[in-house]
């Protein structure tokens, strides 16, 4: 491409957003990396460009392997960027184009993602207080799966820093994703990233879109009527055990979920253990995530 930003050249687009530009990129310092630039429009909201960067700083210190690491934040030609580090494989919006996973593939996924979730909420600054991350943007297009099998999650604060002004262009296509008192905007809480990996989960497993209408505001009234079908009614073969701790997590009510990600995680687990094998995810994906 030849087109630098700052200290990176810029190789190749990557992904293309309402936020911003992903490319590939690199940097003497960083190696290869992923760059999101934001849009110039966006870039001049001062107000929505702050709290990003607020947010964006905040999801930085969150070190674990089912989180893409933030290695710099910066700006640079009038505009902000992320330099992050570079999964080699495919978001998994992408990868279920071409249809549902394997029940055991979905529900490892699932319990990666919820892993890394629970590394956030945890999260704390250099003085042990709780930084009160939530993700609240949890969507397939928002959890990378890589050709060696990782599993990772980015774009952490995202939703939270989005400006009345610019909601219906960043949340194109993810208001299926919102839990209900998101969609009421109401303050959130750990539990309302555990809906939104039940529902990327649901559709894992189904193939078929949750809360599907067509148009937002039907979509985030059936986010809000909440009328959950177990998997197994639109698959025969998917596990029984499995549906009672997907429609949990689908709980309205926030206090009836489970009450961490790390006990979502361990109940995904356990059925797991239903499988005739351990899934290996490099393996099992490796078709879907050829380009």
């Amino acid at each position: 491409m030849g087109e630098r930003l700052g200290d990176y050249e810029l190789l190749e687009p990557l992904a293309h957003g309402g936020m911003g530009e992903v490319f590939l990129a690199r940097s003497a310092r960083h190696g290869t990396v992923a760059l999101k630039r934001m849009l110039p429009h966006l870039a001049k909201d001062a107000a929505f460009a702050r709290r990003f960067l607020e947010e964006a700083g905040l999801a930085a210190r969150v070190l674990h392997p089912n989180v893409v690491r933030t290695l710099e934040l910066g700006e640079a030609q009038g505009t902000f960027f992320i330099a992050m580090e570079h999964v080699d494989g495919l978001d998994l919006r992408r990868v279920l184009a071409s249809g549902p996973l394997a029940w055991p593939v979905a529900v490892q996924v699932a319990a990666l993602a919820a892993r890394g979730l629970h590394a956030a909420h945890r999260a704390t600054d250099a003085r042990g207080a709780p930084l009160r991350i939530v993700h609240a943007d949890v969507s397939p297009h928002n959890v990378l799966l890589g050709r060696n099998g990782a599993v990772k999650l980015i774009d952490f604060g995202v939703a939270r820093a989005v400006t009345q002004a610019h909601r219906a262009e960043l949340l194109l296509g993810k208001y299926a994703y919102l839990s209900p008192e998101q969609a009421e905007e109401l303050p959130l809480e750990p539990r309302s990233d555990e809906f939104s990996l039940a529902v990327v989960l649901w559709e894992a497993l189904t193939g078929q879109k949750l809360f599907d209408a067509a148009n937002d505001a039907a979509t985030l009234q059936k986010v809000l009527d909440c009328q959950v079908v177990p998997p197994s009614r639109v698959h025969g073969h998917l596990p029984r055990p499995l549906d009672a701790v997907v429609l949990r997590a689908l709980s309205a009510e926030p206090t009836r979920r489970y009450p961490t990600l790390l006990a979502f995680e361990e109940a995904l687990t356990e059925v797991l253990a239903l499988a005739p094998e351990p899934p290996d995810l490099a393996a099992a994906l490796k078709d879907r995530l050829e380009r």
